[in-house]
């Protein structure tokens, strides 16, 4: 979590970037996670206003600010990467998910996390993400993930703007224990079995996938306060933090804060 206070009154031009999802550890044959989304809009501040920005993570085992993470019988795994918000009051330490009740007033901007990956995308393709793109009005579904020649399993369902994404059916053969699907600010996980691709982090966090099936995708969010706003998807290609552009955000989020000198 960290504060900005602007220095002088005026319009910022507000960027964030979601994280990508986690994928199956250093495995060979593992598809990455889904790439993080993108926003953008200008909010007009106040001279030493505060707004709390949180920055998205994802990985192997770990996640901050809404990507799922689950825990099969043997270890964690798939993380959903963390979306990147930007809040105007700072509630708990700061992750998402604390502002579902004010969550039309305080909130700002939020790039959604993709989707954790597990297995590979097919017997032929190992390399394209099986976890959702984040980020754009909806995060993208999760993709199907095979596990060997004689299984498939499908994806979850990304977050949308008023829901979070369905997390796929319970395997009886994987004998899952518990499957949470995504909601306001978190990613959908699973818990005990053999879980897949967990949901990205959003404004409605994806779904998480049972068995090797890749999470969903979080939604991304311009609140009613900004203006030029836009958000668009980790599918998609948009600004890269480090200049020039980028075709979705890998690894963790990031966020950029301009301020916007009038002509």
């Amino acid at each position: 979590m960290q504060t900005f206070t602007a220095p002088i009154s005026g319009d910022y031009k507000l960027e964030v970037w979601g994280a990508q999802g986690g994928e199956y550890g250093s495995f060979p044959d593992r598809a990455q996670g889904g790439k993080g989304g993108y926003a953008k809009g200008t909010y007009s501040m106040a001279k030493k206003q505060n707004i709390y920005i949180a920055v998205g993570a994802g990985g192997i085992n770990f996640t901050w600010n809404g990507g799922g993470l689950g825990e099969d019988n043997r270890y964690s795994i798939c993380a959903g990467g963390g979306a990147t918000s930007i809040q105007k009051s700072l509630l708990s330490d700061g992750q998402l998910y604390h502002y579902e009740s004010v969550k039309e007033t305080d909130v700002l901007i939020v790039a959604g996390g993709g989707g954790g990956s597990e297995w590979y995308y097919s017997l032929s393709d190992k390399t394209t993400p099986t976890g959702g793109a984040g980020g754009g009005t909806n995060g993208e579904d999760g993709f199907q993930g095979y596990y060997d020649i004689y299984q498939s399993r499908p994806g979850a369902k990304g977050g949308t703007q008023t829901t979070g994404g369905k997390s796929t059916a319970i395997d009886a053969r994987s004998g899952t224990q518990t499957i949470v699907d995504g909601s306001f600010g978190q990613g959908g996980y699973t818990l005990g079995g053999d879980g897949g691709g967990q949901g990205g982090g959003g404004w409605y966090g994806g779904g998480a996938a049972d068995y090797a099936g890749g999470g969903g995708g979080g939604s991304g969010h311009i609140g009613d306060m900004l203006t030029n706003g836009e958000t668009i998807g980790g599918d998609q290609i948009f600004p890269s933090p480090s200049g020039g552009t980028e075709t979705g955000h890998s690894g963790n989020g990031y966020c950029i804060i301009t301020w916007k000198q009038l002509p």
